[in-house]
């Protein structure tokens, strides 16, 4: 048995034969017809160390049954990649039918998601982002990947590294957009990136 299948039953998950590189759990507000308002979102970025798909649903809708989260709904979206030795890439997509404009949910669900790194993985030693460069080119891989914008298109307004080298960084993209973002990393290795999109007259 491998590791991650060892992981899995010894916390009550049920072992799959598909594991994805990448994962990232987007949260999303959305209407009660479940329409997205694509102008807010939460990205949480997992390491790549081959997850389960099955381990973070159940984690995610044990933490919406025991928080404040009414009326969700998981969508999963996946993307293969064949560059030589092929890849698997999953966004699990936590639609929630309220506003996120405040801390509370954002906050419970990288808890948990945190939560679920420390105990089924090794925990990692270093936090936050070494420098404003490396917060930089995160954030604009991050908007690449969940707007479509290219990396190239993105211009960096303002950047601040605070003392806990949590990043606030304001870009600016194609047609208008700009993008308004902070962004934290903890010591179980998870990436949470709060995004907020205007556009400019």
């Amino acid at each position: 048995m491998n590791t991650a299948n060892a992981d899995a039953r010894e916390h009550g998950f049920a072992p799959q034969t598909d594991y994805y590189d990448s994962l990232v759990v987007r949260l999303v507000p959305s209407t009660p017809e479940r329409d997205v308002d694509d102008t807010e979102a939460v990205f949480y970025d997992l390491p790549a160390q081959g997850w389960y798909p099955g381990e973070i649903r159940q984690h995610l809708r044990e933490t919406a049954n025991k928080a404040p989260i009414q009326n969700y709904v998981l969508k999963e979206r996946s993307t293969e990649v064949n560059w030589g030795a092929s890849g698997g890439g999953l966004e699990i997509i936590l639609q929630v039918a309220s506003s996120i404009a405040d801390e509370t949910i954002p906050v419970i669900v990288g808890a948990a998601l945190d939560q679920l790194l420390t105990r089924t993985r090794r925990r990692r030693q270093t936090s936050g982002f070494t420098d404003q460069d490396a917060a930089v080119r995160y954030v604009k891989w991050r908007i690449s990947l969940g707007y479509g914008e290219g990396q190239d298109q993105l211009h960096v307004l303002e950047v601040e590294l605070d003392d806990t080298q949590a990043a606030r960084i304001i870009l600016a993209g194609s047609k208008g957009k700009r993008y308004e973002c902070t962004c934290s990393q903890t010591k179980g290795g998870l990436t949470m990136t709060r995004v907020k999109v205007t556009y400019t007259e």
